[in-house]
């Protein structure tokens, strides 16, 4: 793996022991936290926001795909035909 990628690990590693002292300190505030943590999210629309990001992904993905399409069979087009010749 890269440096950056170890560095990366190391640091979550890092922020995941920090989070258990502080739960193993503070229980009854991080309960509440997570608690309101909890309430929060699902007062948001995260199946609306998710599924708006599909659609969209959705559709852009078509003209990139007709993309992708047109200039592959314009480079099979140009790979098949003979060159030209030398006057």
């Amino acid at each position: 793996m890269s440096e950056e990628t170890n560095q990366f690990q190391e640091k979550l590693n890092d922020y995941h022991v920090q989070g258990e002292e502080y739960v193993r300190a503070n229980p009854t505030q991080a309960v509440l936290s997570a608690v309101a943590a909890g309430f929060i999210l699902r007062l948001l629309p995260i199946g609306a926001i998710v599924g708006a990001l599909v659609r969209l992904a959705v559709f852009a993905l078509r003209p990139g795909v007709f993309i992708y399409g047109a200039v592959a069979l314009y480079k099979h087009f140009q790979a098949t035909q003979p060159p030209p010749e030398q006057h």
